[in-house]
Formats: C-alpha cells, structure tokens, sequence
C-alpha cells in the first residue's frame, strides 16, 4: 500500500491496528530491559505509542511511517524524546547502516505486501547492528488476505534466520483481549 493509501486510512479512522496506548508484550519486555545508551528503531510507528514507550525506558528512539498523520500524532504523543522522520522503511538513508542497537516491531510487517517480506528482513539486518537486536510482535492471525498479513512463526524464521539468531518465538501471554492467542513475541540477536 502507498502512502497516500495509509493516510487515508487515518483520514477516515480506519485504523485498527492502533491500541491507542503501546503493545503490552513491549511493555512487560522494557520492565527488565532498560535503554540507557542504547538506539532503538520503530518501522512504521503509526500513532507513536511503542516508539514513545521505548523514550520513557531510556532509549534513543528514531520512528519512522510514511503516513503524514501518523508521523503528526506520533510528534503530539511522543513529543522531543522521539526523532520522527517521514519517509519510506525501505528508503532510509545509507548514514543510518549499523547504528541500531534495537528494532522494535509491531504491526509493520504484517502491514507491508508479503512480497516486501524478505526486504523488510534485509533492512532490518542492514540497519541494526552486529550483537544488536530486534524484538516485537508479530501477528499471527491465520486469516487469508491482509493487511493485516498473516504471520506464522516459520515465516518469522525463514525471513531472518540468515541474519539474526532465533532467541525467542512464542504466542505472548501479553496482548489485548481482542488480540489474545494471535501474537509472537519474538526476540532476536543480530549475527556478526
């Protein structure tokens, strides 16, 4: 979906996937992993509740969506302690290779064409680096269609595997009701 698909999206607040506060498996991860020193990366960051979170806990948090008006509502919640830049995931810029300690995924790759799959997994390898790590929550619906695009946990594998150690892949004990038994939580270890 373009740009301009996505911003309609909140044009008409037709966005579901928004749980208007962060995704509580991120929050029960910061209890025990704080940030301080450490950068964090949100693709597709929506309205900015998870990239504001990752701030509070200490992180240097760059989010990134290409919908003007999340970008615009990610700057009203997350305020300063959150560097928000407009522009495509796939197009970030060369300077930003290997500065992540952290990518934090929620809601992003499930939103991105299942063809965009393996390139989402390349960047993420590109921009986090060696020893660093991508953490989230991946949506694993088992609807056909999308977005929300479906996520199974060998997906998850197949597309990172190459790049990241596998630390953790499990449902989540901590979702919303409505998402409940539908999330992985996934911890990953960027390889050398």
């Amino acid at each position: 979906m373009s740009a301009d698909a996505w911003q309609q999206r909140y044009d008409t607040a037709d966005t579901p996937w928004d749980l208007g506060a962060p995704a509580p498996a991120l929050l029960a991860w910061l209890a025990t992993h704080p940030g301080a020193g450490r950068r964090a990366l949100v693709p597709g960051c929506g309205r900015g509740h998870d990239a504001a979170a990752l701030a509070a806990a200490g992180y240097d948090v760059v989010a990134v969506d290409f919908a003007p008006a999340a970008v615009e509502e990610t700057r009203a919640t997350a305020g300063q302690a959150v560097a928000v830049l407009q522009a495509d995931l796939f197009a970030l810029t060369p300077a930003m290779v290997g500065t992540f300690d952290l990518w934090f995924e929620h809601t992003c790759f499930c939103a991105i064409e299942p063809a965009d799959r393996g390139r989402y997994a390349a960047q993420a390898a590109s921009l986090v680096r060696p020893g660093g790590q991508l953490v989230g929550v991946f949506y694993a619906h088992g609807k056909p269609g999308g977005p929300p695009h479906d996520t199974r946990p060998e997906a998850v594998r197949a597309f990172f595997s190459g790049a990241f150690t596998v630390e953790a892949l499990a449902v989540t004990p901590h979702s919303v009701e409505r998402r409940a038994g539908q999330e992985l939580w996934a911890e990953l270890t960027r390889k050398a």
